[in-house]
């Protein structure tokens, strides 16, 4: 903006020393300012297209990364939905897990043990056969 103010400027005064008889030197001086000015001035507008150019790359760059991680985003998720649609997925995934084992400590209870461990009571009674409530301590509970 500073620079199209002065542009103005001297075109103003160019004007002015032309009308009003104003010493060859000056009128050389003005003269050499604009041609300044001019360069100038086109040595923006190239900065001004260079930018142009790089920022139109950038944006087509960024579209064609956009759509690829759209794409491999389609394709995680259709790849995670065929491999739980697969017959047997689930009871591999299930078997292939080590059991976990609870050690019994003393005030321990089959309640107690289920919240602790996140295994419902009849779920503990069920893994390990146990009829009644009775537990031992040291003994050794399978977690389902």
């Amino acid at each position: 903006m500073k620079k199209t103010a002065s542009f103005f400027v001297v075109i103003t005064l160019f004007i002015l020393v032309n009308g009003c008889g104003v010493p060859e030197s000056d009128y050389k001086q003005l003269e050499s300012e604009l041609a300044a000015l001019k360069v100038e001035l086109t040595q923006t507008q190239n900065e001004i297209n260079s930018l142009s150019k790089d920022l139109t790359a950038r944006q087509k760059e960024n579209e064609s990364l956009k759509s690829q991680l759209d794409k491999y985003k389609v394709e995680v998720k259709r790849l995670k939905a065929m491999a739980s649609s697969r017959p047997g997925s689930a009871e591999k995934q299930t078997s292939a897990k080590k059991p976990r084992i609870y050690k019994v400590k003393p005030g321990d209870t089959l309640w107690g043990i289920s919240r602790t461990t996140g295994v419902s009571v009849d779920e503990l009674k069920k893994a390990n056969n146990i009829k009644g409530n009775d537990l031992s301590v040291g003994q050794e509970l399978l977690l389902p």
